[in-house]
């Protein structure tokens, strides 16, 4: 060592040399100390949206999971679906059974069993079909999207009591249809969506049937109008579903982070990723289950992201970030500039709350056009023609006429006023900003789109 300090003495040039080099890595390590230590400032921790630890442990121990059944259900009905001769069978609504092909009809015969499977745990508890510890971007959900055939087979055999009079029968597949659509409500977008198809048939092609059948009376429909309304009642809102979604990035981000640990180490992507998905999920639970006529507007902006996959694959990843209006809003934009390599991740996996919004929009609208054209309905059957206007129904028949909320459809000065309401020649015209949500209304026996052929 003294030998070496010597050699250093005699050569100035060297010795700065070295010098400078110590210089340069010390500033050069200090700086990225630095770096690391203020890089988490552009990130607030706001904390947790939601208890995350008690919405992943809501289902642990739970012993009879309706799920299961569900899901034995389905396996049986894809044993049906994938034999050759009923891969094309899809069952039509109210197409009376003398009508149907011989290939539909024992379709429905042979998937009999499976239906009455699924239909037994109508009355269960609220379950899960993927426990929200192991939720991630791989689950398929196929039970959820096997309720879809369900649903039409429910449907088809509704249409078939009815056509034997069982009109108790009818009313009872109603409500077990309803409360196993209940199941699929709040477990994750994908299921709520499917939830969401489901209904919407219901509305479009079974409950106009059921309802200009002469032979329900005043009775059955206040019957059917109370489970539409618990129905409704017990929906769960579109931040239930936040719930699942931000479960399902948070799992993947964990993983992603464990994957470049030393790059995490350097960088502190873990504290600062957990921080971003805690920004922008509070900014959308905060809003997303108001009113429409209440909520603040939508935000977007377009971010592109370089990586090293995204280089390999197209260059640069294009993508949005959607938020409400706030005041957090600056904050979100910056420290989402921030990102390191998880921000592809958030690219990738963020759902459109958008989309998912006019969704929810929608269907609480359709639910609630449900429960007023049952009570329109009622009104009929008890007074003998359709009201003047809705206000007529409030609050006998009705708690409230239905308001506008599609914000996204052109009209925003209209969002949150009452329903368009005409009545011509008899017939009641529900007129919605939303076009998709318009229908006309007949008295009963006299809707010509269901009225069945005269015999030549």
């Amino acid at each position: 060592m003294r030998t070496l300090f010597q050699k250093l003495k005699q050569r100035p040039l060297l010795r700065w040399f070295l010098l400078l080099v110590v210089f340069t890595v010390s500033t050069l390590l200090g700086s990225i100390l630095y770096w690391r230590y203020h890089r988490l400032d552009s990130f607030p921790d706001v904390g947790e949206p939601f208890d995350v630890a008690a919405y992943r442990a809501q289902y642990d121990g739970v012993a009879e999971n309706p799920f299961d059944q569900i899901r034995k259900a389905s396996a049986e009905l894809r044993k049906f679906q994938g034999q050759p001769k009923y891969r094309m069978v899809t069952p039509m609504v109210w197409v009376p059974w003398e009508k149907r092909r011989i290939v539909e009809r024992e379709y429905i015969v042979e998937t009999d069993p499976a239906l009455d499977l699924w239909l037994s745990v109508s009355e269960a508890s609220k379950g899960y079909e993927v426990h929200p510890r192991e939720y991630n971007s791989s689950s398929l959900l196929q039970v959820s999207q096997d309720s879809r055939e369900f649903s039409r087979l429910v449907f088809a055999r509704i249409g078939r009591r009815m056509e034997e009079g069982k009109k108790a029968e009818v009313l009872q597949l109603q409500n077990q249809f309803l409360n196993l659509n209940q199941q699929f409500r709040g477990n994750s977008l994908i299921s709520e969506l499917c939830a969401i198809s489901c209904f919407l048939i219901y509305c479009q092609d079974v409950l106009p049937f059921v309802l200009q059948q002469e032979s329900i009376n005043i009775d059955d429909l206040q019957q059917l109008q109370q489970q539409l309304r618990e129905y409704h009642a017990s929906c769960p809102p579109l931040s239930e579903n936040m719930k699942t979604e931000y479960m399902m990035l948070e799992n993947e981000r964990a993983a992603r982070i464990a994957k470049n640990s030393m790059m995490s180490v350097i960088t502190r992507e873990d504290e600062a990723s957990r921080r971003m998905l805690n920004l922008i999920y509070q900014n959308w639970m905060k809003h997303c289950d108001l009113p429409a006529w209440e909520r603040p507007p939508y935000l977007q902006k377009m971010f592109t992201t370089y990586s090293q996959e995204s280089f390999l694959k197209m260059g640069v990843q294009r993508h949005q970030l959607g938020m409400y209006q706030s005041d957090s809003n600056k904050i979100i934009l910056q420290a989402y500039s921030n990102l390191s390599y998880t921000q592809t991740l958030f690219g990738e996996m963020l759902p459109t709350i958008q989309q998912m919004t006019v969704a929810t929009d929608r269907d609480l609208s359709r639910r609630e056009l449900a429960i007023t054209v049952v009570a329109l309905h009622i009104y009929y059957r008890e007074q003998g023609s359709f009201p003047e206007s809705l206000d007529a129904l409030v609050p006998e028949y009705l708690d409230a006429v239905p308001r506008n909320r599609d914000v996204f459809n052109g009209q925003p000065n209209q969002v949150g006023t009452p329903i368009d309401y005409q009545l011509e020649e008899g017939v009641v015209k529900l007129r919605p900003v939303e076009r998709f949500l318009q229908l006309d209304l007949y008295p009963p026996g006299e809707d010509p789109r269901l009225q069945k052929p005269k015999d030549k």
